[in-house]
C-alpha cells in the first residue's frame, strides 16, 4: 500500500473515530459530555484541515508532473471523498444495525475500494467488528449501539 493510500485511511479511520466520539458523547448527561465532545471536536477539525492540506499538496504535485499522472490523483481524491462519504454513512446506519455490522460493512467496504480482495476481506473485517466488540462492549463495558440484529 503506498504512502497516500496509508494517509487516507488512516485520517479516514481517525475521523470515524473521533465523529463517533463526537455523536456518542451527545448522549451523556451535559456535566459529562463537554470534555469528551470538546476534544473531539478540536480533533475532527484538526483532521479535516490536515486532509485539506493533503489534498493540497497533492494537488500541487500532479500539476508539476505531466497529465499522464493526473489520472492517478483524481482516484485518490475519489478515494477520500469515498472515504469521507462511507464514514457519515457508517454512523447514520450505526444505530440502526449496530455497531458489529456497520462496522463490518464499512470496513469490507473501504477494503474493497483500496484493493484488498480475497480471504484478507473475509477474514479481517469480521474478525476487527468481533474483537473490538468484544474488548469494547464486554471486556470494558463500554456501551456499544445496538442494532436490532446484532
Amino acid at each position: 500500500m503506498s504512502k497516500k493510500v496509508q494517509k487516507i485511511v488512516f485520517s479516514g479511520c481517525l475521523l470515524i473515530i473521533f465523529l463517533t466520539i463526537f455523536v456518542q458523547s451527545l448522549s451523556l448527561p451535559a456535566t459529562s459530555r463537554q470534555v469528551p465532545e470538546a476534544v473531539s471536536f478540536i480533533a475532527i477539525v484538526l483532521l479535516v484541515l490536515q486532509i485539506i492540506e493533503d489534498q493540497r499538496a497533492e494537488k500541487q504535485k500532479a500539476e508539476d508532473k505531466e497529465d499522464s499522472h493526473y489520472q492517478v490523483t483524481v482516484w485518490y481524491k475519489n478515494k477520500s471523498l469515498f472515504t469521507g462519504v462511507a464514514a457519515i454513512a457508517y454512523m447514520a446506519v450505526m444505530n440502526i444495525l449496530g455497531y458489529v455490522v456497520s462496522t463490518l460493512l464499512f470496513m469490507a467496504a473501504l477494503m474493497a475500494l483500496l484493493g484488498q480482495r480475497g480471504k484478507v476481506l473475509y477474514i479481517l473485517s469480521p474478525a476487527v467488528a468481533l474483537g473490538c466488540w468484544l474488548l469494547f462492549g464486554k471486556f470494558f463495558h463500554i456501551h456499544m449501539p445496538q442494532g436490532f440484529l446484532f
